[in-house]
């Protein structure tokens, strides 16, 4: 008996002695101190959170320990309550820039409204609070979240949004308009990028009252309200106006609104879509001639036909593509002398083309706005 109570305490004697060097060997508050230290100099961070995570870690304290924080991307399916109540922490004149949250999968609050209303709740508490100015939001957003989320930073200055139609008309108190939540930043916006199956298209906003907006990006569902969806193609030509802000400058064009190249064989910019562009040419003609030469900034037009190169070895492919460039490049040639340039983005050379992912909402953060004045088309 006495050998075994012995033995017993010898187990508890080691056990401690055992805790006690591994507690002396990797001190865990000296650890995570030294780890904080090293995220000072971090500035883009990404952070996925897979299927299987029921709770996403708190690392509301590694954000403060970034203090040259300037894009912050969250992917998977992310609990967007979560999310928002770290970054809550963040003082106002942090660093941070970017909020990309346009990969974040469906929220929880498809099966349970109290969450969807208990985000829109903790956004609206902390109005005008938030330090980014650059903000991508995807599809999982419906018109009320969205309000909340665009109305949370001081002052939003770029806005890429990808739209589901189903989301944005499922509060009819809205009739599916994106104008209420684009009111919100309209006194500072300077870019704003809408993408996606957007149902009603240039009728469901009006920028003619967006004193700073000045690079406008505008997907092919949006501007024709046409895609591989077929519904109403009609186009009111007066509708065009409603994209002229009194300081545009420049409008992106994308006719692909997916990053999958699943392009045609034909009608990269075919008879069509020269049709619907000559459309808003003529509109822009017509509101230069009705202001002051002062007040017209309105430059150019880029079109994006293809998010991949033509492969060279499927001939006709690449000779349809080569075709409908001369015709772009016609329709610049006829519309520059009247002070509009009408340019097609550069092609990706071929070993770009990885870096686009298939199930991606934008083009990587370096992309996303490069038709502004950064961005030197060739």
């Amino acid at each position: 008996m006495d050998a075994s109570h012995g033995h017993g305490e010898d187990d508890i004697g080691s056990k401690h002695e055992a805790e006690h060097e591994r507690n002396n060997l990797i001190p865990f508050p000296a650890l995570l101190n030294d780890f904080f230290n090293w995220m000072t100099n971090v500035t883009d961070l990404h952070i996925h959170e897979g299927y299987h995570i029921s709770k996403i870690p708190d690392f509301s304290q590694a954000l403060r320990s970034m203090p040259n924080l300037t894009a912050l991307k969250m992917t998977g399916h992310i609990d967007y309550l979560q999310i928002f109540d770290q970054i809550i922490t963040l003082e106002q004149g942090a660093a941070l820039q970017t909020l990309d949250i346009s990969d974040v999968t469906t929220g929880s609050w498809d099966y349970h409204d109290s969450d969807r209303q208990k985000v829109i709740q903790k956004l609206q508490e902390h109005t005008g609070t938030a330090p980014f100015t650059r903000l991508l939001a995807g599809p999982t957003l419906d018109v009320e979240v969205l309000m909340a989320l665009v109305a949370w930073p001081k002052c939003l200055e770029r806005f890429a949004l990808h739209v589901d139609s189903s989301r944005i008309a499922r509060h009819l108190v809205y009739d599916g308009s994106l104008q209420p939540a684009l009111d919100i930043q309209k006194h500072s916006l300077t870019h704003l990028r809408i993408e996606g199956d957007y149902e009603l298209g240039l009728s469901g906003f009006d920028l003619r009252d967006f004193p700073c907006l000045e690079h406008l990006c505008l997907c092919n569902a949006t501007m024709s309200n046409f895609n591989q969806h077929p519904r109403n193609k009609t186009v009111v030509p007066d509708l065009d106006a409603r994209i002229f802000a009194p300081r545009l400058r420049n409008l992106l064009w994308r006719l692909p609104w997916w990053l999958t190249g699943k392009d045609k064989m034909r009608d990269f910019f075919s008879r069509k879509h020269e049709k619907r562009l000559r459309s808003l040419l003529d509109m822009a003609l017509k509101l230069k001639e009705e202001r002051s030469d002062g007040e017209w900034q309105f430059e150019g037009i880029w079109v994006q036909s293809v998010l991949e190169v033509p492969d060279p070895l499927r001939v006709k492919r690449r000779r349809n593509f080569d075709k409908e460039m001369d015709r772009l490049r016609a329709l610049g040639d006829e519309f520059r002398p009247l002070g509009i340039d009408i340019r097609h983005v550069p092609v990706p050379e071929l070993k770009d083309n990885s870096m686009y992912i298939e199930d991606s909402v934008f083009e990587p953060l370096d992309r996303v706005w490069r038709w502004d004045d950064n961005f030197k088309f060739l």
